[in-house]
């Protein structure tokens, strides 16, 4: 997308991402100053106090690359491997599925319905290294759910759905 053979400045480059995504130019100073702090290791403040700066070509590489990954929609999270999941950082990247905000509603509703209950059941499972296994837990959380709304307790539906699983 841009191959220039001079350094660049911090505010030259915002400009470049400003023009290379199809976004606000909010959301590309966004993205822009995560991938300066993660990548690059330059606070984001220096734009402000110093954006005439020149970037060395490492830096400038590493920006340049990023834009092209991120202008063909891959994750930022995959680009920095990290994700921010219910206040810890995390290390991703293509083998992991990126957590969605969702999934920390529903760690939180977990957290409310099990903190006071003395009877929390912790289930456990050998891991199988087979060429047919997901790891998504989609058809988990499908077997629980059929027993549950068969009539079973949630206790006794995961049992069977561990079990299924399993066979």
């Amino acid at each position: 997308m841009v191959n220039k053979k001079y350094n660049m400045t911090i505010i030259e480059l915002r400009n470049v991402y400003r023009k290379g995504l199809k976004l606000s130019n909010n959301e590309c100073d966004f993205i822009y100053k995560i991938i300066l702090k993660e990548l690059c290791s330059i606070d984001p403040i220096k734009i402000a106090l110093n954006p005439y700066h020149l970037l060395n070509q490492d830096s400038q590489n590493i920006l340049i690359e990023s834009l092209n990954q991120i202008s063909k929609n891959y994750p930022i999270d995959y680009i920095i491997n990290k994700k921010n999941f219910y206040g810890y950082d995390f290390y991703v990247d293509e083998k992991v599925l990126i957590p969605r905000p969702d999934t920390e509603t529903i760690v939180e509703q977990v957290l409310k319905i099990t903190k006071h209950k003395s009877d929390l059941k912790i289930f456990t499972s050998p891991r199988y290294k087979t060429k047919n296994t997901h790891g998504t837990g989609c058809t988990l959380s499908s077997a629980i759910t059929t027993f549950f709304s068969c009539g079973k307790s949630l206790k006794k539906a995961c049992e069977l759905g561990i079990k299924y699983v399993n066979l």
